[in-house]
């Protein structure tokens, strides 16, 4: 929830998915939007777009001035990956304090070295994810033509194969620099 100098709310949000999502920390990002930390055993679901590596992962959404998510992301592996700390940095970026049990794997590359570790995430400055225009069209004898304007670099288009009773097609756009 954003409330203005007095007390008055100006908008609320709620984000997450079926499962278990709690919000750790919030950090003003220096366009007035805001970053949220926190972790996530949710799949890809509610306002959830990215699906979880193991237990619980850390999950940061990225909102705009007004609320208005811009992009969401998981961090983590196997075991249990939770956030503790988010901090602004002087780049325009973040770095993310978080403790883990996983090892290299998901999108975790660090070992891990004990029972449970402190990890640190570096997320680069001025981080905008802005999706091309994905159009999906039939013709006339049945084929599914799939096209968007160039560039869009990073992209991966993944489709099912089986086409009953429609097809599903998601993207994945790259993570924000590490």
């Amino acid at each position: 929830m954003r409330v203005n100098p007095n007390g008055l709310k100006t908008w609320e949000q709620s984000f997450g998915g079926t499962g278990e999502d709690r919000l750790y920390a919030i950090e003003r990002a220096d366009d007035g939007g805001f970053l949220l930390a926190g972790e996530s055993d949710s799949g890809v679901e509610g306002t959830k777009t990215r699906s979880n590596f193991g237990g619980y992962d850390c999950w940061l959404v990225r909102l705009d001035a007004d609320g208005q998510p811009l992009w969401d992301y998981a961090f983590g592996g196997w075991g249990e990956d939770w956030p503790n700390a988010l901090q602004a940095t002087a780049d325009g970026g973040f770095i993310l304090g978080a403790g883990s049990d996983s090892g290299p794997n998901g999108n975790k590359t660090s070992p891990l070295l004990g029972g449970y570790d402190s990890w640190l995430i570096k997320l680069g400055p001025r981080v905008t994810v802005s999706a091309p225009l994905l159009l999906v069209t039939r013709t006339a004898t049945n084929t599914v033509v799939v096209s968007w304007p160039a560039p869009a670099e990073g992209w991966l288009l993944h489709a099912t194969t089986n086409l009953s009773p429609t097809p599903i097609f998601w993207t994945e756009i790259p993570p924000p620099a590490q």
